[in-house]
């Protein structure tokens, strides 16, 4: 029973460790803040992820129970660009989200600022 116990931890460690490997890229500080570099990407310019995908850099938030280790305030990555039903924004100038791929534009919904992405 304790043999078993004890495999059942180190493999569910196992699978902790790789995701923790998994969803963290390099830890850089920009600007004063703790950044998680997933893609070395530069989110100032979008097509420096290639023509389908652009860079984002997204604000993170944590809970105490998930709160463990270094703790960046932003990830950075490469994300593909928004499809039909996507939100968007209706300024091309975000940072947080791609814009709509080719042929599809940003319909503004209630708040003006936040929409879809529908087809041209």
């Amino acid at each position: 029973m304790i043999k078993l116990l004890k495999c059942g931890l180190i493999a569910v460690s196992i699978l902790l460790l790789q995701y923790v490997w998994m969803t963290h890229g390099e830890l850089k500080i920009v600007n004063g803040e703790l950044t998680d570099f997933v893609d070395n990407c530069d989110p100032n310019h979008h097509n420096s992820c290639g023509s389908d995908k652009c860079c984002v850099k997204e604000s993170l938030t944590y809970t105490p129970e998930t709160a463990v280790g270094p703790m960046p305030r932003y990830r950075v990555s490469c994300q593909p660009l928004g499809i039909k039903g996507k939100s968007c924004f209706v300024s091309k100038k975000s940072l947080e989200v791609c814009p709509c791929a080719k042929n599809m534009f940003c319909v503004p919904g209630v708040l003006h600022f936040l929409g879809t992405c529908y087809p041209k």
